[in-house]
């Protein structure tokens, strides 16, 4: 078995803090929003849970029966935009009266 002459090889040692495990933040929390704003979090993911009278009105639905329905919308017309998309695809309004609301009465976090 032959020896090498070289000699061991130097590694830096940093000392800026060690970066999370992984770049994204998740959590069950709004809060969890604001992680994005700590060095080498690039993402901020809300895993919120799911409101019962959606979870019950969408149950019998397989993901792929869903339609990707995007419009544009604003405060003023929030409640009746989301109204007609829910009866365009066959669903109860009433049945969403609580999130029918204007978006900013919903208590979302906005970050500066």
């Amino acid at each position: 078995m032959q020896h090498s002459s070289r000699s061991p090889v130097s590694v830096p040692v940093s000392t800026d803090p060690p970066l999370p495990a992984s770049a994204h933040a998740a959590g069950d929390l709004r809060d969890v929003l604001y992680r994005v704003l700590d060095p080498g979090v690039n993402l901020g993911l809300w895993q919120r849970p799911a409101e019962p009278t959606i979870a019950q009105e969408l149950s019998p639905l397989l993901a792929s029966d869903l339609p990707d329905v995007r419009c544009g919308t604003s405060p003023a017309s929030f409640g009746d935009d989301l109204s007609g998309l829910l009866e365009q695809q066959g669903l109860e309004p009433a049945s969403f009266e609580e999130h029918l609301g204007e978006p900013r009465q919903v208590d979302v976090p906005v970050l500066e």
